[in-house]
């Protein structure tokens, strides 16, 4: 992916993550993830883990949702900082 993929894909994941609607989506999954895992039976400890392995899944994808965010801040700060060459020039 170019500097310019990441900056865009990074503003998408930014304005996902601070969308009020996606994180209520997510706390409403974390919710019926946690019903789920009550809800088994005591012997049934494959399906508690599969539960549990989707809520980890989707904890990964926002964690790489940031990290593709904290990478466009970081592409954005390098383009903005003035380099070496743009010191003022001494008389």
């Amino acid at each position: 992916m170019t500097d310019e993929d990441i900056v865009v894909l990074g503003l998408y994941c930014e304005s996902l993550l601070a969308d009020e609607q996606f994180n209520t989506l997510i706390g409403q999954f974390e919710l019926q993830t946690v019903q789920h895992i009550l809800g088994t039976a005591v012997s049934a400890k494959q399906d508690r883990e599969n539960v549990y392995l989707a809520f980890t899944g989707l904890r990964d994808f926002l964690g790489h949702m940031r990290a593709i965010v904290e990478a466009k801040d970081e592409i954005v700060k390098q383009q903005t900082e003035p380099s070496s060459s743009d010191d003022a020039l001494d008389d």
